[in-house]
């Protein structure tokens, strides 16, 4: 019994060193997340708008097209929930916070993270590099451990692209926090794929819920004399055609109520004319030159709240992009 002790330990001592120095190495290698919290974080004293939410305003918002320090710390799948933990982990380090941009899209009510399949679930991202406990389990080896999180076939393929140099493939943001793709895909054929998607990890249930979150995070940032935006930014046409009406008027109404009651803005532009293909990364997300259309529309809007020359209760249709 010794001697097969001895030989299984002596078998298994290189694989878990081999683990282990992964482990270490996933830790120390360059990702959206630890990049985007670094350069968030070295400038809480100076941001005055904040940009959450989700891929669409992760890609649809440009920081460098509004006229005042803002950073984009939105992700892929980022649920209200995550927006809520970042908003009350960081407000009272921004102190010169002004405007925050609250994004609102088709998932945004019916989706939660712990719904999501493999890379879309975000929940031990957040907690790995932001100190979340949202929807984690002590039992979960992705608790503990990024090679559990990202698998080890994952973990080897980050860890070779590092040391041949490619780093930066690593991470696709810049230091604003925006992501703007440099290729295009096509809209008619990735409208009605993404519709679909959406609707397969969407619960009804969660409606109530996701619905508090948005509320509480409204009435934070007005009891700090900040001002939130709701907006949604625009989708192609394939896209739109594809969604469940009843949860796409859901969407809208819920988002409406919510702003009128608390009399902020709700900028709608799912469905705005004046966005062309070209403006699209694919039919559900801005591309670079979409993002900048949308950012200084934004950003025009923000300066007339601060002038006072726009009520902060003027609702989509009393306002021309």
């Amino acid at each position: 019994m010794r001697q097969i002790l001895l030989r299984t330990t002596l078998f298994l001592l290189p694989i878990l060193l081999l683990l282990g120095g992964l482990e270490y190495v996933q830790k120390e290698l360059p990702n959206d997340y630890a990049f985007k919290k670094a350069n968030f974080e070295a400038g809480l004293d100076q941001w005055e708008v904040l940009i959450l939410g989700s891929s669409h305003s992760y890609l649809g918002i440009d920081p460098h097209h509004i006229a005042r320090p803002t950073f984009n710390l939105a992700y892929t799948a980022q649920t209200l929930a995550f927006d809520q933990f970042l908003l009350e982990k960081y407000i009272d380090q921004l102190t010169k916070l002004k405007f925050i941009v609250l994004p609102i899209s088709y998932p945004t009510y019916g989706s939660e993270s712990y719904l999501y399949p493999g890379i879309y679930n975000k929940t031990y991202y957040y907690h790995h590099y932001y100190g979340s406990n949202l929807f984690t389990k002590w039992y979960e080896p992705e608790n503990y451990s990024l090679l559990a999180l990202l698998t080890v076939k994952r973990a080897v393929d980050q860890t070779s692209q590092y040391y041949k140099g490619e780093g930066d493939a690593l991470v696709e943001c810049d230091n604003t926090g925006w992501y703007g793709p440099t290729v295009t895909r096509d809209l008619e054929e990735n409208g009605r794929k993404s519709a679909g998607f959406h609707d397969l990890f969407y619960d009804t249930e969660l409606y109530e819920t996701n619905a508090r979150y948005l509320t509480e995070m409204i009435q934070l940032c007005k009891s700090k004399g900040i001002h939130p935006i709701l907006v949604s930014t625009p989708m192609w046409h394939t896209y739109l055609s594809g969604l469940n009406p009843d949860r796409l008027q859901h969407m809208v109404q819920t988002t409406d109520a919510i702003a009128r009651k608390h009399q902020i803005l709700y900028l709608n532009h799912m469905d705005d004319p004046l966005y062309r293909s070209s403006d699209f990364f694919d039919a559900n997300h801005l591309s670079p030159s979409g993002a900048e259309k949308f950012s200084k529309y934004l950003n025009s809007i923000m300066q007339s709240l601060e002038n006072g020359q726009l009520a902060a209760h003027a609702q989509p249709f009393d306002i021309q992009p």
